[in-house]
């Protein structure tokens, strides 16, 4: 593998992870797998692409590395950029009822982000994706990146914004940028 490859594994084996070479484009994490508990005790498995695909997505008629799956009581739902499927039948006739194209994955027009974007913006259609759901998204894996990098589990307050008895890992929430990019 050419990536300088650091990984942390704890005791539980519950968050492990590999970063970029230091001193590259990227300092962010670059593979992860992790585990999430929430308060209501539900439970989220996370990790990227290239340790999913290595035998944990077997069951997958079609393989992605842009996808999520979610595992449940009842089965499971794989969704990616290009196709749906899920083991539960009726849910998979569902996800599959829409035009695809000559190699199977969901049919998309060509173009249509772009003008989807300036429409938006221009207030006459509602975002996909609304920014509050992203920050929990994109919160989910910062605390990942964070319990990598400490070695420590992470406890994270959604109404305070920050990590719980922590001033080290909330130090990493908010890293300093690099040259020339600012906010």
């Amino acid at each position: 593998m050419p990536l300088q490859q650091i990984q942390r594994q704890f005791p539980n084996r519950q968050h492990q992870g590999q970063f970029w070479p230091a001193g590259g484009l990227y300092d962010n994490i670059l593979s992860w797998d992790v585990t999430c508990r929430h308060q209501n005790g539900l439970e989220i498995h996370f990790m990227s692409d290239d340790i999913a695909l290595t035998g944990k997505l077997d069951h997958l008629t079609r393989k992605e590395t842009n996808g999520t799956t979610f595992y449940g009581t009842k089965g499971w739902i794989s969704l990616s950029r290009s196709s749906v499927q899920s083991n539960i039948p009726e849910i998979d006739q569902k996800l599959n009822n829409f035009p695809k194209n000559k190699d199977g994955g969901i049919k998309g027009e060509n173009n249509t982000m772009g003008r989807r974007f300036v429409s938006i913006i221009k207030g006459k259609e509602n975002e996909l994706c609304p920014l509050d759901e992203a920050i929990v998204s994109d919160t989910i894996s910062h605390m990942g990146d964070i319990a990598i990098r400490t070695g420590r589990k992470v406890n994270w307050d959604p109404v305070k914004g920050e990590v719980i008895g922590d001033p080290e890992a909330n130090k990493l929430y908010f890293r300093d940028r690099r040259s020339p990019y600012i906010i």
